[in-house]
């Protein structure tokens, strides 16, 4: 009986070394973290089973919260998130083969990218021009949002409202990026299309409009700035090319002689930049005073008290005798770097005048214009336009019996029009020098 039972305790003690230790437990107590936590939308993240250094046979993970372990079988497993919100994430794992698995769930919540975009104004800026951005940003999980900008010339610039000033004309592609507290980014960008600066656009006017020989003219400038405001006038009056007659926006000027004078507007703008105006103004001779009230206007008497019989001279040769009015040719514009913009070409003429306009040149928008005028003032608007250096107007005022007027004009780059008048003699067949 003794040795059956000692036999007995003996079979028990080994099948008690052959049983799990705690049939069903694990010495492992499994976990596992994400980095980054939270998750960025689009982004990918890593996630590891820990403790890193934790004894495993068999591991698998569902991160999409679709139920299934089938998205890793690895200690450390990666994954993107296509979209926003939370998800349920679970892994199990065993120590030995015939454990039973621990299960580990845990939700997280996928952190998605701020909405952004911008805008700018102006929408067409000039180099030189300050551009202000203006963006429009938000976070669905109320994150605080950094932007950075970058404007495409090199430059950068951090906050919600930066200016940026161009130097030159070009394309520029400007890139926003908002960037949330956990470093989900959004970028956009958009292009900015920067022009040259045109400089300002120069012009005058005076009054009164045919002035006589020292009669006060008063110029009032009518130019505008692209950009900025007009900072100064300056006045050549004498046509001797230097702008040193007067300044401001209103001035006042007398012309001695009689004929055409060239006047010249340079105005400069915020920023530098510089643009000249010119136009011919027609001066007029003053007409002499009449004598006193009772002064003898004819011969003296002879004092013999005798009546005198007049001699009339035999009356000369009848010749030719000036257009009256004598025609006006007007010419006013704004002087380019290698060309004229021609605002203002005109005649003022007798009416049933017969004027011919010939352009010679590339720039020409017709070869010819001739007519004859219904009324004392024709306008020549084909040409008012931009006209390149070299090109040559030609006008010809004519009446019959009369004298006429002929002027010419050379376009030139960076100055003036030269301008030559003359006067068209019937029977000549040039123009010549006016009496």
């Amino acid at each position: 009986m003794r040795a059956a039972a000692r036999g007995a305790c003996v079979l028990v003690f080994v099948l008690f070394l052959l049983l799990p230790a705690s049939a069903g437990a694990q010495s492992e107590g499994y976990d596992f973290s994400v980095s980054p936590n939270p998750p960025n939308q689009g982004e990918e993240a890593t996630f590891t089973l820990t403790p890193t250094d934790a004894r495993v046979e068999r591991v698998r993970w569902d991160l999409d919260g679709d139920g299934e372990f089938e998205d890793g079988s690895t200690r450390v497993v990666r994954y993107t998130y296509s979209s926003r919100g939370p998800v349920t994430v679970q892994m199990r794992a065993r120590e030995e083969k015939g454990d039973p698995f621990q299960v580990v769930t845990k939700t997280i919540v996928v952190n998605g990218p701020p909405a952004a975009d911008f805008d700018f104004a102006p929408a067409a800026p000039l180099a030189g021009q300050e551009v202000s951005f203006t963006p429009s940003v938000s976070d669905a999980e109320g994150d605080a949002v950094t932007l950075t900008w970058r404007f495409g010339d090199g430059a950068t610039a951090t906050g919600p409202s930066p200016r940026h000033v161009y130097d030159s004309a070009g394309t520029y592609a400007v890139v926003l990026t908002a960037t949330d507290e956990h470093g989900a980014a959004t970028t956009r960008t958009h292009t900015v299309t920067v022009k040259a600066d045109p400089a300002p656009a120069p012009g005058f006017e005076y009054s009164p409009a045919n002035p006589l020989t020292g009669e006060l003219v008063t110029f009032t400038s009518t130019s505008t700035a692209s950009q900025g405001s007009i900072t100064d006038a300056d006045w050549d009056m004498d046509g001797d090319g230097e702008f040193d007659d007067a300044s401001g926006e209103e001035v006042t000027w007398s012309f001695a002689s009689a004929g055409d004078h060239l006047v010249l507007l340079r105005v400069r703008q915020t920023g530098g930049q510089q643009a000249v105006a010119f136009a011919t103004v027609t001066v007029a001779e003053r007409p002499a005073p009449p004598p006193p009230a009772g002064q003898p206007t004819g011969p003296a008497p002879t004092g013999s008290g005798l009546p005198v019989t007049p001699i009339f001279p035999r009356p000369p040769a009848r010749r030719p005798v000036l257009m009256r009015p004598f025609p006006i040719v007007r010419i006013a514009g704004v002087v380019l770097p290698r060309a004229a913009l021609i605002r203002i070409l005109s005649v003022r003429a007798p009416r049933r005048a017969r004027v011919e306009l010939r352009c010679l040149g590339g720039g020409c928008p017709a070869k010819a214009v001739a007519r004859t005028s219904a009324t004392r003032l024709m306008r020549f608007r084909r040409f008012e336009r931009r006209l390149p250096a070299g090109t040559r107007l030609e006008l010809f005022v004519r009446q019959a019996g009369r004298i006429g007027k002929y002027t010419r004009f050379l376009i030139r780059a960076g100055k003036p029009p030269a301008r030559v008048d003359r006067c068209l003699v019937p029977g000549k067949r040039r123009p010549v020098r006016c009496p």
